[in-house]
């Protein structure tokens, strides 16, 4: 994690999750989404969040997922807090990076005359569909189980897979 949380590169993958969403949403309303959000990033984030339940406690990678779940070990809660803290950058550059897909999605739907609740359910489908989620219910089973085996998986996340498409 420490590794992970110091590697600038590690942050900048987050980037790549923009060209994910161009699966949903047109580029030009990609590009109007972060410039709403650059502009009023606060007020984005409670329109999606007050949409979305799902977004409010968002984790994008296992481990954190899972040091989120170790609350009760003291040994735990203090490296969750150190984790969470090192992982800042990351977990900022995710938030915004879904923020504005959310949101572009959404959008695209309400221009396309849809009604608020069907575009919402559009939004949420889109960011589950292109964007890494930890939540076991949002994973495939082989990462669900057999702790020995992921070991084997630990290349093939999203995240992984989204820098070697920039790359």
């Amino acid at each position: 994690m420490a590794y992970l949380a110091g590697n600038m590169m590690t942050v900048l993958k987050q980037f790549g999750s923009f060209s994910t969403y161009l699966r949903d949403d047109p580029p030009h309303l990609m590009i109007a989404s972060a410039a709403k959000y650059m502009a009023n990033h606060k007020e984005i984030e409670s329109f999606v969040l007050e949409r979305d339940p799902q977004m409010v406690d968002r984790v994008m990678e296992r481990e954190l997922e899972e040091l989120k779940m170790a609350r009760k070990n003291p040994a735990m809660q203090i490296l969750q807090k150190t984790t969470g803290k090192m992982m800042a950058a990351i977990s900022w550059m995710d938030k915004n990076t879904v923020m504005i897909g959310w949101k572009a999605a959404y959008d695209y739907q309400i221009s396309q005359g849809k009604s608020e609740a069907e575009a919402t359910r559009y939004a949420q489908k889109a960011t589950l569909e292109t964007q890494p989620s930890a939540r076991a219910k949002d994973v495939a089973q082989i990462y669900r189980s057999q702790e020995g085996f992921n070991w084997f998986l630990m290349f093939t996340n999203q995240l992984n897979k989204n820098w070697n498409i920039l790359y």
